[in-house]
Order: C-alpha cells, then sequence, then structure tokens
C-alpha cells in the first residue's frame, strides 16, 4: 500500500523493471504492465487502466478536482475558484464524484444486490489483482 500512495518511496524501494510492471507514469510504459485495477464491480475495463494509480492519484489536476470537489459538494466551488468555474474542472469534478458514489454504493450494498459486502460492515479496500481480470503475458 505504501508504493501506491508514495512515488518517492516506490522508486527508491522497488526496481524499474517492477515498476514498469505497475505501470509507473515516471518510466517509460512497457506493453505487458499489469497496474492495480479496480474491483470488477467498478465497471472499469481493467484494460483502460494503464498507470499506476498511485502516479495518477497525485497529478495536480486531480489534486485540483479532489480539493473543488469539497468545495462543490457545499455550494461553494465559485469562492474556491475566485469565480465561474472552467468546464474542465466541473467535468473533472462530476467524474470525480460518481467514481466516490460508486465506491460508496459497493462498500455499503450488500452483494445480493450488486455491492461487495457480504455481511457485517464496509469492505476493507484489497490491492490484489482481482484473478477475473488478470492478463496474460
Amino acid at each position: 500500500m505504501s508504493r501506491l500512495s508514495d512515488c518517492g518511496k516506490c522508486m527508491e524501494t522497488t526496481n524499474r523493471a517492477t515498476r514498469q510492471d505497475m505501470g509507473c507514469g515516471y518510466e517509460s510504459r512497457v506493453r505487458t504492465a499489469l497496474p492495480w485495477t479496480p474491483h470488477p464491480s467498478s465497471e472499469i475495463d481493467p484494460e483502460d487502466v494503464t498507470t499506476c494509480v498511485g502516479y495518477t492519484s497525485t497529478l495536480p489536476e486531480v489534486i485540483e478536482a479532489v480539493r473543488a470537489r469539497a468545495h462543490w459538494s457545499k455550494g461553494s466551488l465559485d469562492a474556491y475558484t475566485l469565480g465561474p468555474c472552467n468546464e474542465n474542472l466541473r467535468v473533472a469534478i462530476e467524474i470525480l464524484d460518481a467514481s466516490a458514489n460508486q465506491l460508496d454504493f459497493a462498500q455499503t450494498t450488500p452483494a445480493s444486490q450488486g455491492g461487495l459486502r457480504e455481511t457485517g460492515g464496509p469492505i476493507e479496500p484489497s490491492f490484489e489483482q482481482p484473478r477475473a481480470f488478470t492478463r496474460q503475458r
């Protein structure tokens, strides 16, 4: 998990070939990369995931969307952006919000109703590659 949230630590402790296999955004792309992918119920095609989630989640555009979403959810987006919000940021917020809602649904809805929850509390995040989506090398 620490590798997914700290690119610097990952680059210090993980060899280049492994980082390329993980889809590291700081390394040249390899066709056989298998970056972490969301749970199969997320409706995201694993073939569309080409870059490590740790890299993409630390991009300035993503951080800006996360911060703006907090203001948007309270109805104060224009105050955050010091004026009207541009369309690109609005779309980024919508994508982020839809993904957050999808995760919330998956964690709180019983598996019998299309969610991930078997019994008891919410699902703990898993960073293992789902077997059903493991690509052949």
